[in-house]
């Protein structure tokens, strides 16, 4: 069949053909298949875009777009996968991912017993037969298709007001229900709405009208999905490199003007996307096309763009990835995303939650790589960005007016092209920035940081010449953000960072042959029904725990609701649990579903793409009794327990949930963790949201709602979380973090709405005994002595209150702000003035040596500083001398180099900043010394 001549009309013919084909939506790719490939079996309920129903053919050099778009169009609110196999998909106008309904002119309808009306240019159906009962009343039949069956629908309709709205009407021969709701007797016509259950099937449905009184007259009908804002809709392409969205070259909107749309776009709105993607395609903007965007995505609570390529060539390409479209996207995670070309790489924009980002490349671009601004919340790890234009820029760039936004941006390479010696890497206008670990090769200066502005209400630091930025954050703490973290006990060094990344592992995808569902193993139960099937409350345990049992390598759970009410371990062979973005949870809320990672099985396994909204039974509660490495990715509902000792490493990837406790020694890695629980209800299981009970768990992107302490970290464990954004009103006077004999460290700490005597940001910690509270200010708050920054990092920290002084030396706490601690030193230069460092080294090797002293950036007049102070490192080689000058280089962290230390204290003096003798002024705010193998 020529798939343009397909006919899609709301008909039963188009509807047969879709059941039919919906039997079998996906199969294997026909060509040769990648380990990248993303592969789903025939029966897991995924939508094929090649299925001839919907006729999309990639590669055949005929436009797809109305053919895909049709899809989007009819497709429910039923966590959905439309599937693009490999190849190229041709596009020539924008795809729009938003609510639709089915509509209708009543005179375009079948009916009978109604008489059709012109009255003002208005055409409308008058029932004329309206009897005692539906059967004997006038009838308008409506037929439509639909994909997903048994949904919940708005059926809404335009009458006269002045009417009762009185009507009778069945969904597909179903039973006969009745509608009144009146109109308050207002004469004006109006939409009327009328919340209905449609007991819908796959393919072709049918909606018959009949009239209660003659008389009753209607305009039009429409049927539209409730609550759809396209959620639980993902874009799932076979792999990155060969599933493509190509906009045609030199495109045109339909009016002929160049396109100025985006090649997909999610329709913009409220925080309600709840699990939406894009995962595992090339989206490509062509030639000619300068004003096309990329992606404009939108997604809440557990919603991802993941393993997606933006290219564009020549003078193409607006925003690859464009996140400022709408106010409310968020919290969400962004990972391995890579654009090359378009006027700006990645373009983050206002704040309802946060973003988070986990590599990102960026390429070629011919204004910026990264724009963010309206105080959006983005904390972001491993850019590559390879560009002779600014890297990030932190502003009001492209909404005018608009606040700018909050970043945690850490271990990250902004690599300079040609033309960039002369530009800033990164360009901060915003109120709070903080790096780590980030480089700059090939800039004219690695930051500028321009937060200057009293209407800001505080002073930030100036900015770091580079190229290597060690730790940096754009303002500090305590009165007027002046200096440093926010810090209780004073053996705290004012550096945020504690623990060490680790990336997930990476599990090998197992062939289709090694894959097993619960479908494929019906269990007659005790009560006489039987398990394997969805969506039918009956318990599905017994059957999944037999297609574990198989020997099969993977266990999917096909779309739809999958009931656990008993127990199922996760042993043998299996090391993926993956949904088809299926729903798993109890029948009720007395049930006790658990999924028990057991002893037994391969080291790593995987549990994702899994919907466990508790709203109609219990969630399950995955309990970790073993020492294996679990990864959870892309999960709503998360409950997770520990239940021995010493449990394994656990990997967290956008997820939602409730609260969550780690234990002793156990090691956890989160990216993009939403917390919703408000766990100072009586019944709250948990006193935190995350309890670390002697574990160390490091965070990036950490979104949370309602009441209830974020973090308790007790006996001996390491919280550090890089990103804490609140998004809604924190009104009680419970503590935001509670450390007890344990550490902490968190940067960028963030509430949006602050009510009036709001007690939002109050920290407690108790050390030996005694404990102090504090209110965090500025970037962050650590909760950590010198001696666990050696044991965490292998790192000493010394401030300028450590030093050994001589000549004539002041401490200032004045401006400029961003020092280290609570002050920082300065002298006029003369020939006896020095500041000797001396650290007790613990182990004997290789050290990095870094300094600090404040600059001459910012607007603050500090001419006259030395442009040759002068630092003496004394090591096991000898001794060297650096000239620096500190007018050049301000308010960072600078690396001198590695030198070979010996353990414990040194005769002389290992580190000393002496000035050249020319009366200037030297400073000095602190050193580091940090352990390197080799």
């Amino acid at each position: 069949m020529d798939r343009k001549r397909i006919d899609f009309t709301f008909g039963r013919m188009a509807g047969a053909i879709m059941a039919a084909s919906l039997a079998a939506l996906i199969s294997p790719p026909a060509h040769a298949s990648s380990s990248h490939d993303v592969v789903f079996p025939a029966d897991a309920g995924v939508i094929d875009v090649t299925d001839p129903f919907f006729g999309v053919i990639p590669d055949d050099g005929i436009d797809d777009t109305a053919a895909i778009q049709r899809i989007f169009d009819i497709i429910t609110p039923s966590s959905k996968i439309v599937y693009f196999p490999a190849g190229q998909y041709d596009i020539s106008a924008q795809i729009t991912l938003e609510k639709k309904g089915f509509v209708a002119e009543a005179e375009d309808l079948p009916f009978e017993g109604w008489a059709l009306q012109t009255e003002s240019e208005r055409t409308f159906l008058v029932a004329e037969n309206a009897g005692s009962g539906p059967d004997d009343a006038g009838r308008i039949t409506f037929e439509f298709d639909a994909i997903e069956a048994n949904r919940v629908m708005v059926l809404t309709f335009r009458t006269p007001s002045e009417q009762s709205n009185s009507f009778f009407y069945r969904v597909n021969g179903g039973e006969w229900r009745q509608n009144s709701r009146n109109v308050n007797g207002n004469t004006s016509w109006r939409t009327s709405v009328v919340t209905t259950n449609i007991p819908l099937v796959t393919g072709a449905n049918t909606v018959e009208i009949a009239a209660r009184e003659s008389g009753f007259e209607l305009d039009n009908i429409e049927i539209a999905y409730l609550g759809n804002y396209l959620s639980d809709t993902i874009i799932q392409g076979q792999n990155t490199e060969d599933t493509v969205f190509k906009l045609a070259d030199f495109a045109t909107n339909a009016d002929g003007a160049p396109f100025d749309g985006a090649v997909i776009r999610w329709e913009s709105g409220v925080a309600q996307f709840f699990r939406t993607a894009v995962r595992n395609l090339t989206i490509d903007v062509g030639q000619g096309n300068p004003e096309a965007d990329g992606l404009k995505f939108h997604g809440n609570n557990q919603s991802t763009v993941s393993d997606v390529r933006f290219v564009a060539h020549g003078n193409s390409g607006d925003v690859g990835l464009d996140l400022a479209h709408s106010s409310a996207i968020g919290p969400a995670l962004f990972k391995n995303i890579s654009v090359t070309g378009f006027d700006i790489g990645i373009h983050t924009g206002w704040q309802t939650a946060s973003r988070t980002f986990s590599g990102v490349e960026l390429r070629d671009q011919r204004e910026f790589a990264w724009v963010n601004e309206a105080a959006s919340a983005v904390f972001i790890e491993g850019v590559q960005s390879y560009n002779s234009v600014p890297g990030f820029r932190n502003t009001s760039q492209r909404l005018p007016g608009a606040g700018q936004g909050r970043v945690v941006l850490i271990d990250s390479d902004f690599h300079g092209l040609p033309g960039a010696e002369t530009v800033d890497a990164i360009v901060n206008f915003g109120p709070s920035m903080y790096l780590r670990n980030v480089s700059t090769p090939g800039y004219g200066r690695a930051v500028f940081n321009n937060n200057q502005l009293s209407f800001r209400g505080f002073q930030g630091q100036d900015g770091i010449d580079g190229p290597y930025v060690d730790e940096w954050w754009s303002h500090g703490a305590g009165e007027s953000s002046a200096g440093g973290m926010t810090k209780l006990f004073e053996d705290t060094p004012d550096i945020a960072a504690i623990l060490r990344t680790s990336s997930p592992p990476n599990i090998r995808a197992s062939r289709l042959s090694e894959w097993a569902g619960p479908h494929q193993f019906p269990i007659l139960l005790p009560s006489g029904e039987t398990s394997g099937l969805p969506n039918d409350d009956i318990d599905d345990g017994p059957s999944i725990q037999a297609a574990i049992d198989s020997g099969a390598t993977t266990v999917y759970l096909p779309n739809g609701r999958w009931t656990l009410d008993s127990t199922i371990e996760l042993r043998g062979n299996v090391r993926r649990l993956i949904g088809a973005e299926a729903g798993i949870i109890g029948s009720t809320f007395e049930a006790e579903p658990k999924i028990i990672i057991g002893e037994t099985g391969p080291r790593r396994v995987v549990i994702e793409r899994l919907a466990n909204f508790g709203f109609i039974g219990a969630q399950p509660r995955f309990e970790h009794a073993s020492r294996r490495v679990v990864t959870f990715n892309n999960i709503t509902g998360l409950n997770y327990r520990p239940t021995v000792d010493r449990p394994g490493k656990v990997y967290i990837n956008d997820t939602v949930g409730g609260s969550i406790l780690f234990k002793g020694g156990q090691r956890v890695y989160a990216r993009q963790l939403n917390i919703e629980e408000n766990t100072t209800l009586p019944d709250a299981e948990l006193d935190a949201k995350i309890v670390n009970d002697g574990a160390r768990v490091w965070i990036l992107g950490f979104k949370t709602e309602n009441p209830g302490v974020h973090v308790k970290t007790i006996n001996g464990g390491v919280t550090e979380i890089l990103g804490n954004l609140h998004a809604n009103q924190f009104t009680d006077a419970t503590p935001q973090y509670v450390t007890e004999d344990a550490r902490l460290s968190v940067v960028t700490n963030i509430q949006p709405v602050i009510d009036s005597g709001s007690t939002y940001g109050t920290v407690v910690e108790t050390r030996d005994g005694e404990t102090r509270t504090g209110t965090i200010a500025g970037t962050g708050y650590v909760a950590f002595s010198n001696n666990d920054l050696w044991r965490f990092r292998r790192e000493i920290f010394l401030d300028n209150d450590d030093a050994v002084l001589t000549g004539d030396w002041s401490q200032s706490v004045g401006f400029p702000r961003g020092f280290i601690g609570d002050d920082f030193a300065y002298a006029r230069d003369a020939a006896d003035t020095t500041a000797a460092y001396n650290p007790r080294i613990r182990k004997t090797g290789l050290h990095e040596v870094y300094v600090r002293w404040i600059g001459d950036w910012g607007g603050q007049d500090h001419t006259g500083h030395t442009d040759a102070a002068r630092f003496t490192v004394n090591h096991l080689g000898g001794s060297e001398t650096f000239t620096v000058d500190q007018l050049a280089y301000s308010d960072g962290w600078y690396l001198l180099g590695k030198f070979a230390f010996d353990k414990g204290v040194s005769d002389t003096p290992l580190v000393t900043l002496t000035g050249s003798g020319d009366g200037k002024v030297i400073t000095s705010d602190g050193v580091r010394f940090r352990w390197r193998k080799n």
